[in-house]
């Protein structure tokens, strides 16, 4: 999958596997606040961002620190590095069905 390129910043998802992914997927529950944040945190923190040739993650793991400084407040930053996620997750998740259904 490309890279997000948004405000002059590369963002990419960190290389998951398949636990991490469906871990993650566990927590898409929008009915419950609690579960729809977590889940969001994870999204972030699994994302990568490239700030003077280094990635770095969107959200550091157990912390309130964001890369870029303020990405956290920003509601178009926040919406399309969600849809690019989700991008991600769909393309992820018809692989594994795909490699599933060759087992057979």
């Amino acid at each position: 999958m490309e890279d997000l390129i948004y405000k002059e910043h590369n963002y990419r998802m960190k290389k998951l596997n398949a636990i991490e992914v469906m871990s993650i997927g566990t927590q898409m529950n929008f009915d419950d606040y609690d579960k729809t944040k977590r889940f969001y945190e994870l999204l972030l923190e699994n994302m990568e961002v490239e700030i003077e040739n280094k990635w770095l993650p969107v959200k550091e793991k157990n912390q309130n620190v964001y890369w870029p400084n303020g990405i956290e407040n920003d509601m178009n930053a926040l919406k399309a590095l969600t849809e690019y996620c989700m991008k991600y997750f769909k393309e992820v998740f018809p692989k594994s069905n795909e490699l599933n259904s060759k087992r057979k």
